[in-house]
């Protein structure tokens, strides 16, 4: 991965002193350290519980056939196999899957797996939960969320892991890189994107409407009942 120094401004920072009064802050535990404390292990546990969430349900939704075809990807399997596989979720499970995982967040989760576990469909996460873990000990979904769209993510969150950097320093560093990167390119390939509906994330602007869905397409011939 190339190193670029340091060019742009920070773009996401802490509030400042006069914006907010760090002396102000407490909590009806004794201290706003021990409310921070707390939050971060419910965080942290959480965050690895909608990872494992996300995987469990990608995995299932790869199980379906309709006749004998099997899903590719999460949209565009053909008009009919999505109508049969939303008739199967609705009048059959008894759930509407689309309430939870057309999110933004879930999706762009959900674009990694690939990218960290190459033979996905070859074990079951309930049975095998183990080889379905989080991948990073120092980084969070944030992380993850902020980049999904750039190419070199993966280098990207490595570092980040390797040198344990808070989400704000991620934030910073990341959009340095991109911003650097589209100058060597002499194109505007990333924008950083922020909007009431989302938290502010690096977009790649030559990714059309729908460019997640191939990020599902997973490589058949390397689950167990398609090996020869």
């Amino acid at each position: 991965m190339k190193n670029y120094p340091k060019q742009f401004e920070d773009v996401y920072d802490v509030l400042a002193e006069g914006d907010i009064r760090t002396t102000k802050l407490g909590s009806t535990l004794g201290s706003a350290e021990k409310l921070a404390i707390r939050f971060r292990k419910f965080y942290k546990e959480f965050h690895r519980t909608f990872f494992s969430l996300v995987v469990n349900h990608i995995w299932l939704e790869q199980q379906f056939l309709y006749g004998r075809d099997r899903r590719k990807k999460r949209h565009g399997n053909g008009y009919s196999h999505d109508w049969a596989f939303a008739f199967f979720m609705k009048n059959i499970v008894g759930f509407n899957q689309k309430t939870m995982t057309t999110n933004f967040c879930f999706t762009a989760v959900a674009t990694y797996l690939k990218d960290f576990f190459p033979d996905f469909l070859n074990h079951d996460p309930e049975k095998e939960p183990e080889l379905y873990k989080f991948p990073y000990e120092n980084i969070t979904i944030d992380h993850l969320v902020f980049v999904h769209m750039v190419h070199n993510r993966i280098e990207l969150l490595e570092e980040a892991d390797r040198r344990a950097m808070s989400f704000v320093d991620f934030c910073n560093w990341s959009t340095n890189h991109v911003f650097c990167y589209n100058e060597e390119v002499g194109k505007e390939i990333y924008v950083l994107t922020n909007n009431h509906f989302f938290w502010p994330y690096i977009k790649n602007t030559a990714y059309g409407r729908g460019w997640a869905s191939e990020n599902f397409n997973f490589d058949l011939s390397l689950t167990s009942k398609n090996k020869k």
